[in-house]
């Protein structure tokens, strides 16, 4: 029950969400279908790490090039949190590699989906596949252990102070 409580309920979020309707129009079938996939995809996350990546992959691309551009926002994330799993469960060199496929993916379906007046979405997305490249960190932004450090010292150094001396 545990690992489906995740993508049942993002998938029951995006089906409120999309269609409009409660029972789809015939060419809505295939983004109905790829929710679906999706959703069950990212149920075997924590089991098969890699199966289900490729599958939240496959079915993300069914529903991207199928349906209106602003259609599946909420299944959007479902390949940020397959990856996640893979980054957990699996080898380093592993996890490298799919996040080079999802950048170059990313990449492939922004090109195809977005028209050229909306350029700027489809690098926000592969910039957002970047992130766990980096360690989650931005440009120039200190080491979370260093932020750390310094609010231990901050705290030490106030412990010293006479009671009362605090704010107010």
């Amino acid at each position: 029950m545990r690992n489906w409580t995740l993508p049942v309920a993002l998938g029951v979020l995006q089906l409120f969400y999309w269609p409009r309707h409660l029972i789809p129009h015939p060419d809505e079938y295939v983004g109905v279908l790829a929710v679906v996939v999706v959703t069950v995809a990212l149920g075997w996350r924590r089991r098969r790490p890699l199966i289900a990546f490729a599958g939240v992959i496959a079915g993300l691309t069914a529903g991207q090039l199928t349906t209106p551009a602003e259609s599946l926002p909420v299944v959007q994330i479902f390949d940020m949190i397959a990856l996640y799993s893979v980054v957990v469960r699996e080898a380093r060199r592993v996890w490298v590699i799919t996040l080079g496929l999802l950048c170059v993916w990313q990449a492939a379906i922004a090109t195809a989906v977005w028209d050229s007046a909306r350029p700027v979405r489809g690098r926000d997305r592969v910039d957002g596949a970047e992130l766990p490249a980096g360690g989650g960190r931005r440009r120039g932004a200190p080491p979370v252990a260093g932020r750390a450090a310094g609010g231990g010292r901050r705290v030490a150094a106030g412990a010293g102070r006479a009671p009362g001396g605090g704010c107010g």
